[in-house]
């Protein structure tokens, strides 16, 4: 991570007196500082620069636990109030029942038993644009412009975009672990198709219908599955069921 910075800032100082000018000159856009230019250039592929941190991390973050590591994913509501926030809408919060104004953040994350190391996330925006904002629309083929278009889609299809691009990028986990609302016939159909031959196994809760799953060589709905599997029992040491 230290020679990556290093080799960005030389980039910045060519040619230029100060860190600031070089960042002036690289994007033609003045901000109040020369963070605020990083953080502000659209051209910068910023879900890959996470990677690269999250990749190099990897190695550190599974030597500190012998468990086999998880890969979670969780979304997180994000209220704001006001009238010139680009992409601003309405959105539902699962856990309160509620409809709350502002966005959603959708995240996944290493996890192995200790520590979380994120690889991946998501800003989930309205599809329309805000009237009075001052910025509606972005340079086309450019990264925000991208991430734009990923951030309308449902939380369903973003969500497995990211775990395709976990699998592509050979992330270590065993299982993988979300709320049962991220459950869907696309996504299912991934994980059985397609990871279960991987050896990677879904953890989840299912909703209660009459819907029917296999099970061996049957299909079983959720009450049946449950008295099939019996009692709970749980662990006197570790509390685990």
């Amino acid at each position: 991570i230290e020679k990556l910075i290093f080799i960005m800032l030389l980039i910045m100082l060519e040619d230029s007196r100060s860190l600031f000018q070089g960042m002036a000159k690289m994007f033609s856009t003045k901000y109040k500082t020369p963070v605020n230019d990083f953080l502000n250039n659209k051209n910068y592929n910023w879900r890959n620069f996470l990677y690269k941190i999250a990749k190099r991390s990897q190695d550190l973050f599974c030597a500190r636990s012998n468990q086999e590591n998880m890969l979670i994913f969780d979304d997180t509501s994000k209220k704001k109030t006001g009238f010139k926030i680009e992409y601003l809408s309405w959105f539902r919060d699962h856990c309160k029942n509620k409809y709350f104004k502002g966005f959603q953040m959708i995240v996944a994350a290493q996890f192995n038993g200790k520590s979380i190391n994120p690889i991946d996330f998501e800003l989930k925006i309205g599809k329309q644009a805000t009237k009075n904002s001052k910025r509606k629309k972005y340079p086309k083929k450019s990264h925000i412009e991208q991430r734009v278009r990923f951030a309308k889609q449902k939380k369903t299809e973003i969500v497995l975009q990211m775990l395709k691009r976990a699998v592509q990028r050979k992330f270590d986990f065993r299982y993988i672990l979300w709320d049962s609302w991220f459950n869907c016939n696309l996504i299912l159909k991934y994980v059985f198709q397609v990871l279960k031959f991987k050896n990677i196994d879904l953890i989840s809760m299912v909703k209660r219908g009459n819907k029917k799953y296999k099970f061996g060589d049957n299909f079983y709905t959720i009450k049946e599955l449950y008295r099939k599997a019996g009692r709970w029992h749980r662990d006197s040491v570790s509390g685990i069921k």
